[in-house]
């Protein structure tokens, strides 16, 4: 069984269509969905209960992403658990097959992939892909293989192994928002195989972007991305 865990706070605008994308997986395997309420104050869990009644919705005051996640874990059924951020939009009705034939390989503990963009110019489009291919999956290969230091995911799309989860005790609480996926990441690496496939990509909002501006953004990621992987924490741990 696989569980879907979303943590949401405030994400009326976004969770109906990452839902959406879900219940439409053209798969034989059950699966539970699991939307972490955080403390929303908008239409969040109304928008969930009304037109997702199978969804499971259960409530963690603490504030932040990890915090979220391993309430979700805590609870979760299923053998895999798929954590995605509630403006994602899986691909395809197909995705989950491919998660699941990507998790079967010997040894896996974890499985993450890349963002494309939607809600962003074409132009930003086409920087956020170039600099994935020629940046970010070059520096996965060398960090994994050649300096064997970590891994690394995405926090909006991470794969993880149930059992492996809780053998590194799950989420921790360092931080609200940067850096909880390269915690969890330097965790579960000493575990097993982590694999990062363009495969399984999924979209997400820039809705960072927009908010910030795309260097801003680029620059925090990346910023609290190193100095959690060489320091054990983010520079910034709230938003």
């Amino acid at each position: 069984m696989i569980s879907f865990i979303i943590p949401a706070k405030n994400e009326e605008g976004y969770i109906a269509a990452c839902l959406a994308s879900i219940v439409a997986q053209e798969t034989s395997e059950p699966f539970e969905v699991i939307v972490v309420d955080n403390s929303s104050t908008d239409n969040t869990v109304k928008l969930v209960q009304q037109n997702y009644p199978k969804v499971s919705i259960i409530n963690e005051d603490k504030p932040g992403t990890s915090a979220a996640r391993h309430k979700g874990f805590l609870e979760a059924k299923g053998d895999w658990l798929v954590f995605l951020d509630a403006d994602v939009r899986l691909p395809n009705r197909n995705w989950l097959k491919s998660v699941r034939s990507k998790i079967c390989e010997p040894g896996m503990v974890a499985l993450s992939s890349h963002y494309r963009y939607y809600g962003i110019s074409l132009h930003e489009r086409f920087l956020q892909l170039f600099g994935t291919f020629i940046f970010i999956y070059p520096w996965i290969f060398f960090i994994n293989n050649i300096l064997g230091h970590s891994a690394h995911m995405i926090g909006g799309m991470m794969v993880i192994k149930r059992s492996s989860l809780f053998n590194v005790e799950g989420f921790g609480r360092e931080t609200e928002f940067y850096g909880d996926e390269t915690l969890i990441a330097k965790k579960l690496y000493k575990q097993g195989k982590i694999v990062v496939s363009p495969d399984v990509w999924v979209w997400t909002s820039g809705r960072r972007y927009k908010l910030q501006g795309m260097a801003k953004t680029v620059y925090m990621y990346v910023l609290n991305y190193f100095w959690t992987l060489f320091t054990g924490s983010p520079y910034h741990r709230t938003v």
